[in-house]
């Protein structure tokens, strides 16, 4: 462990800034595992390891929530295409990021094995911060509030991102349904659908199609909501799937991207986990206009 003399950030990157401490140039942590996804751990999108991907990006997103700027140095020898660090970037993660967790010093700490010639800075400051609210907390509030208080049966989709009036935000859609349509898992297509704060989360319109239509699907007919046995709905593929939007969320925030790439995975994953049919609903409420 070591102390850091000089630290002085230059915001010149559009993911985030360069960093000199002691006069060596090194990478924030958003750069480094854009760099990463880039050129070393997912070269092949159709066989990326999108999970080690999420691990990495949730523990260092909770360093940054805490007021902590994480900055990966020696970036460029462990970047080589040559470079025998890269296949353990993974399994060091406990080694590299896990000692952050309890210590607030201005600190380095070293990998002790196998990556060597990879520093992981850990800087304590104030500065200003997104105000964003977890996705998941996002579900469980709309879930509770989407129909402002009616009590009525009723189930709310997993947010996506729409433009709404001239701004990305988050959309939700709602669909009713009685006892014995819920017990032959045979519903109504929505009936209403909500927007909310891309980053508060707090819902800001509510829509009845009836008035403002979504999607072009019959009203004439029952849509079979009975999951796919293939289906991959645990614990950890939920998680692992809000961290996806909370990344996508914060990056558009702070650096005005919205990573389409991650979107896609999102959007493949929440179609994973949704029966067939009721899938046009997501692609429906998923609308944007924002040039990418």
């Amino acid at each position: 462990m070591n102390s850091i003399v000089f630290c002085d950030k230059i915001p010149t990157t559009i993911h985030g800034h360069l960093v000199i401490i002691d006069g060596k140039s090194n990478m924030t942590s958003s750069d480094f595992l854009h760099s990463i996804w880039e050129q070393l751990a997912f070269p092949n999108m159709e066989n990326c390891n999108w999970d080690a991907y999420l691990d990495w990006m949730r523990d260092l997103s909770w360093l940054q929530s805490k007021e902590v700027t994480i900055i990966v140095a020696n970036y460029e020898s462990f970047l080589s295409k040559d470079s025998d660090g890269t296949k353990f970037f993974v399994s060091d993660l406990e080694e590299v990021v896990f000692p952050f967790w309890e210590n607030d010093a201005e600190s380095v700490f070293e990998s002790q094995d196998a990556v060597k010639e990879i520093a992981v800075y850990c800087i304590n400051e104030r500065k200003e911060h997104s105000e964003l609210i977890s996705t998941r907390d996002v579900v469980s509030a709309w879930r509770q509030t989407a129909l402002n208080g009616q009590k009525t049966s009723h189930s709310t989709s997993q947010p996506v991102l729409r433009t709404h009036n001239g701004k990305l935000s988050l959309a939700s859609f709602v669909f009713f349904y009685n006892r014995e349509q819920f017990q032959s898992a045979m519903v109504n297509r929505p009936a209403m659908w909500i927007v909310g704060d891309l980053e508060s989360g707090k819902i800001t319109e509510r829509f009845s199609c009836a008035d403002n239509e979504f999607s072009n699907a019959a009203y004439e007919r029952l849509y079979n909501i009975k999951p796919d046995n293939t289906a991959s709905c645990g614990e950890y593929y939920r998680s692992s799937t809000y961290a996806l939007m909370d990344i996508i969320r914060d990056e558009y925030i702070h650096n005005g991207e919205l990573r389409s790439d991650l979107y896609r995975e999102y959007i493949k994953r929440i179609y994973c986990t949704t029966p067939k049919e009721y899938q046009i609903f997501y692609k429906d409420l998923s609308y944007i206009e924002i040039v990418e």
